[in-house]
């Protein structure tokens, strides 16, 4: 997908997270974003790993795998109208990756699953932004998800990491 301006990310080097992984983002400034996860090779042109991209002026949610830093496309795009003040979320857990939505006033809802099984290892979580003045992103987060099928999480991972109900996290 056709991204404008210059890509600016950013991973968390101090550790991996996962396998089974969580990454999140609120938008703060609407324009297209990555989320990235499971990422090997972080910082270089031989990145392997996952992403999530929004593009919000066509409201396409795309998820892609990376090998060796190309980019293929799994599955058809979802749809979703991006605003500010809403927040991004992904789960992988085992070969299931799980893309949710949240508008600023709403709860978090499930647009759709893709499966892969390239990479199973835990890795890097990073984000994404498109030039000075498109997208810009709040409240990133992430970590390993420690536990599933959590229906109701405590306080302290409802705020920023509970964005699927079923799962608990770590960040």
């Amino acid at each position: 997908k056709p991204e404008n301006g210059t890509l600016s990310s950013a991973y968390w080097n101090v550790t991996t997270f996962g396998p089974d992984v969580e990454v999140y983002a609120t938008i703060a400034v609407v324009g297209p974003f990555r989320l990235y996860f499971r990422v090997q090779q972080a910082g270089t042109s031989g990145v392997d790993g996952y992403i999530v991209l929004a593009y919000p002026p066509t409201s396409e949610i795309y998820v892609y795998r990376l090998d060796n830093g190309s980019q293929t496309q799994l599955g058809a795009a979802f749809s979703q109208t991006i605003s500010t003040g809403g927040s991004f979320g992904v789960a992988m857990v085992g070969s299931t990756i799980s893309v949710y939505y949240k508008t600023a006033a709403g709860s978090w809802t499930l647009l759709g699953t893709r499966t892969d099984s390239t990479y199973s290892a835990a890795g890097h979580i990073g984000i994404a932004s498109f030039d000075t003045t498109g997208s810009r992103l709040d409240n990133f987060g992430g970590g390993t998800i420690v536990a599933a099928n959590v229906v109701t999480p405590d306080a302290a991972t409802l705020t920023l990491s509970s964005f699927a109900p079923q799962l608990k996290t770590q960040v």
